[in-house]
Protein backbone atom coordinates (compact mmCIF):
# COMPACT_ATOMS: atom_id res chain seq x y z
CA UNK A 1 0.00 0.00 0.00
CA UNK A 2 2.68 2.62 0.61
CA UNK A 3 2.27 5.85 0.83
CA UNK A 4 -1.07 5.36 -1.65
CA UNK A 5 -3.37 4.88 0.91
CA UNK A 6 -6.13 2.37 1.35
CA UNK A 7 -8.48 4.04 -1.10
CA UNK A 8 -5.73 5.26 -3.49
CA UNK A 9 -4.51 1.22 -3.60
CA UNK A 10 -8.61 -0.02 -3.78
CA UNK A 11 -8.36 2.19 -6.86
CA UNK A 12 -5.90 1.41 -8.40
CA UNK A 13 -6.47 -2.43 -7.84
CA UNK A 14 -9.44 -2.10 -9.47
CA UNK A 15 -8.33 -0.11 -12.70
CA UNK A 16 -5.86 -2.86 -12.83
CA UNK A 17 -8.20 -5.82 -12.44
CA UNK A 18 -10.45 -3.87 -14.99
CA UNK A 19 -7.74 -3.40 -17.72
CA UNK A 20 -6.85 -7.29 -17.33
CA UNK A 21 -10.10 -8.60 -18.09
CA UNK A 22 -10.17 -6.19 -21.36
CA UNK A 23 -7.13 -7.16 -22.78
CA UNK A 24 -6.00 -10.87 -23.24
CA UNK A 25 -2.48 -10.98 -23.41
CA UNK A 26 -2.22 -9.37 -19.79
CA UNK A 27 -4.71 -12.21 -18.60
CA UNK A 28 -2.37 -14.88 -19.94
CA UNK A 29 0.38 -13.32 -18.36
CA UNK A 30 -1.35 -13.23 -15.22
CA UNK A 31 -2.61 -16.57 -15.91
CA UNK A 32 1.12 -17.73 -16.42
CA UNK A 33 2.37 -15.96 -13.91
CA UNK A 34 -0.08 -17.52 -11.52
CA UNK A 35 0.59 -21.06 -12.67
CA UNK A 36 4.57 -20.61 -12.18
CA UNK A 37 3.59 -19.27 -8.75
CA UNK A 38 1.82 -21.84 -7.36
CA UNK A 39 4.08 -24.61 -8.34
CA UNK A 40 6.71 -22.38 -6.22
CA UNK A 41 4.88 -22.47 -3.32
CA UNK A 42 4.24 -25.81 -3.20
CA UNK A 43 8.14 -26.48 -3.82
CA UNK A 44 8.20 -24.04 -0.80
CA UNK A 45 5.82 -26.41 1.45
CA UNK A 46 7.07 -29.81 0.36
CA UNK A 47 11.07 -28.41 1.62
CA UNK A 48 9.65 -26.68 5.22
CA UNK A 49 6.49 -28.86 6.29
CA UNK A 50 8.44 -32.17 5.06
CA UNK A 51 5.67 -32.72 2.15
CA UNK A 52 5.25 -35.77 -0.10
CA UNK A 53 7.66 -35.76 -2.80
CA UNK A 54 5.71 -37.85 -4.69
CA UNK A 55 4.71 -36.39 -8.17
CA UNK A 56 1.89 -37.95 -8.52
CA UNK A 57 0.82 -36.79 -4.81
CA UNK A 58 -2.04 -33.90 -5.91
CA UNK A 59 -3.00 -32.77 -2.64
CA UNK A 60 -0.43 -30.28 -1.73
CA UNK A 61 -0.59 -28.51 -5.57
CA UNK A 62 -4.46 -28.76 -5.01
CA UNK A 63 -4.35 -27.17 -1.85
CA UNK A 64 -2.35 -23.87 -3.27
CA UNK A 65 -4.76 -23.88 -6.13
CA UNK A 66 -7.82 -23.89 -3.93
CA UNK A 67 -6.39 -20.85 -2.32
CA UNK A 68 -5.74 -19.16 -5.22
CA UNK A 69 -9.27 -20.04 -6.97
CA UNK A 70 -10.87 -18.40 -3.83
CA UNK A 71 -8.67 -15.55 -3.84
CA UNK A 72 -9.47 -14.51 -7.36
CA UNK A 73 -13.00 -15.41 -6.51
CA UNK A 74 -12.82 -12.75 -3.89
CA UNK A 75 -10.99 -10.50 -5.54
CA UNK A 76 -13.52 -10.48 -8.38
CA UNK A 77 -16.36 -9.87 -5.85
CA UNK A 78 -14.58 -7.52 -4.16
CA UNK A 79 -13.58 -5.11 -7.53
CA UNK A 80 -17.30 -5.49 -8.79
CA UNK A 81 -18.58 -3.64 -5.13
CA UNK A 82 -17.99 -0.63 -4.66
CA UNK A 83 -19.03 -0.64 -1.07
CA UNK A 84 -15.75 -2.69 -0.19
CA UNK A 85 -12.89 0.04 -0.60
CA UNK A 86 -10.17 -1.28 1.40
CA UNK A 87 -7.62 -4.36 2.17
CA UNK A 88 -9.57 -5.17 5.36
CA UNK A 89 -13.23 -5.50 2.89
CA UNK A 90 -10.83 -7.95 0.31
CA UNK A 91 -9.49 -9.81 3.52
CA UNK A 92 -13.30 -10.53 4.75
CA UNK A 93 -13.89 -11.13 0.41
CA UNK A 94 -11.47 -14.22 0.54
CA UNK A 95 -12.48 -15.42 4.33
CA UNK A 96 -15.87 -15.88 2.56
CA UNK A 97 -14.63 -17.55 -0.24
CA UNK A 98 -12.65 -19.51 2.15
CA UNK A 99 -15.53 -20.19 3.86
CA UNK A 100 -17.27 -21.42 0.77
CA UNK A 101 -14.63 -23.80 -0.46
CA UNK A 102 -15.58 -26.88 0.99
CA UNK A 103 -19.26 -26.69 0.51
CA UNK A 104 -17.91 -26.40 -3.12
CA UNK A 105 -16.53 -29.83 -2.91
CA UNK A 106 -19.48 -31.56 -1.55
CA UNK A 107 -21.91 -29.44 -4.36
CA UNK A 108 -24.20 -32.01 -5.70
CA UNK A 109 -26.02 -31.44 -9.48
CA UNK A 110 -29.23 -32.75 -10.30
CA UNK A 111 -30.31 -33.30 -14.01
CA UNK A 112 -33.30 -30.83 -14.46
Amino acid sequence: IGGMGAEGWADQLRMSRTLTAQTPSMEAHGLAFCERTNADIVDVLRRRFDLSNDPYDLRPRLAVDLLAAAFHRALDRWVADAERPGPDSLANSLREACAAAPGSLTLLARPR
